[in-house]
């Protein structure tokens, strides 16, 4: 709620402050707490349209780098639950910042292929043997389909779907230079 009634005006400072988290890839801790502000800073733009949507582009812009390569580490990780957790977070971020619109900084040559390469890692990962091993137990049944593996694999299939239906049929999208 800060971010939507603060950012920009009243806290100038917020962005350079979660950029600084994120940076700080000694820390997971930091890094977490640099991505749920990263997090409620896109949310704070996710229903924006054009023009109200320009400071979002900018943050895009300057922190998509930062999240490729975190992504890179965590991917060298992802048996760990930690970096998956990590992993859901920026495909959250993903998501709200591309829910209306794609991001002109995505549009550019280059720098969608490698989160569409990102997504398809994801959705070919393995399933751990513990939650694919047969079981007729309810509570093991309910704790397996709540966990982050599946909340991760569930947020990349909605997001390769928008992808590929809203932004990737010529029929639909409108033509922008």
């Amino acid at each position: 709620m800060i971010c939507v009634h603060d950012y920009p005006d009243k806290l100038p400072n917020l962005f350079p402050q979660i950029m600084q988290y994120l940076q700080n890839t000694n820390s997971r801790e930091s890094v977490y707490t640099g991505l749920q502000g990263l997090f409620a800073l896109a949310a704070r733009f996710e229903f924006e349209l054009d023009e109200d949507r320009l400071p979002l582009h900018a943050v895009i812009k300057d922190s998509f780098e930062i999240l490729g390569s975190l992504v890179s580490q965590m991917m060298q990780h992802k048996d760990d639950a930690d970096a998956l957790h990590m992993l859901h977070l920026i495909c959250k971020v993903f998501y709200v910042s591309n829910q209306l619109q794609m991001c002109p900084y995505l549009m550019e040559a280059g720098h969608l292929d490698p989160w569409v390469q990102f997504f398809k890692a994801i959705l070919d990962m393995e399933c751990p043997p513990d939650l694919s091993a047969q079981t007729d137990d309810a509570i093991e049944i309910n704790r397996r389909e709540k966990h982050i593996f599946w909340k991760l694999k569930g947020i990349t299939a909605k997001l390769s779907y928008r992808i590929f239906v809203k932004y990737g049929n010529p029929t639909i999208v409108e033509e922008k230079p």
